[in-house]
């Protein structure tokens, strides 16, 4: 299979979300130890909430790591799972960021599908993740709604970069009280069952 380069892109702190846990979340990833177990190059990103920047930084984020795989992860209230995003939409963009801005015409600034739709198994990656969940408490469940803000709109950046990103890009929604430790052991399983997911179609 050879070494994966992945990419955990976590948010920036927004109004009710001052500190920003899915950001905490990724960065409490131990990268060496990761890297050893899986054998991979990790890559931790924060990503700020706001439409423009996302418009610039994301498309260099895959220009300079060219990951094999990247997870996006943001916060969503009133969610208790962890929230497998199956999908991203073109328009729909009306809430301000932290900018106090909104794309024109409410619109991704990309051209492209209507809505674009990650081909990872997210019915398997649910399945396994939830068999062998590393907090008891925190299950997955695949998800159609990620929200029409920033974090849509940063996935759909993802899906839509390049013919092969669907194939290896995902988003997740985490509770908004997380534990960033906790989280931190979620992420580094999902990675695990996705790289499997790869090994196996490559």
């Amino acid at each position: 299979m050879g070494t994966k380069r992945v990419l955990l892109t976590g948010f920036g702190p927004f109004p009710g979300a001052e500190t920003n846990v899915s950001w905490e979340g990724v960065k409490s990833l131990n990268k060496e130890e990761i890297e050893n177990e899986l054998d991979i190059n990790l890559f931790q990103e924060q990503i700020e909430v706001r439409y423009g920047f996302v418009d610039g930084c994301v498309p260099k984020l895959w220009a300079k790591y060219q990951p094999d795989l990247t997870i996006h992860v943001g916060v969503k209230p009133g969610i208790t799972t962890l929230a497998l995003e199956s999908q991203a939409s073109r328009e729909g963009y009306d809430r301000v960021d932290t900018a106090f801005s909104c794309p024109v015409e409410q619109k991704h600034s990309c051209d492209g599908p209507e809505v674009i739709r990650t081909e990872l198994s997210l019915k398997e990656l649910e399945e396994q993740f939830n068999k062998s969940s590393p907090v008891e408490e925190l299950k997955a469940e695949v998800s159609i709604d990620a929200g029409k803000y920033v974090c849509e709109y940063t996935y759909y950046t993802s899906l839509v970069h390049g013919p092969h990103c669907p194939q290896r890009t995902l988003f997740i929604h985490i509770p908004v009280n997380s534990c960033p430790k906790q989280i931190a052991l979620c992420l580094e399983h999902m990675v695990r069952i996705c790289l499997q997911q790869l090994k196996r179609s490559s």
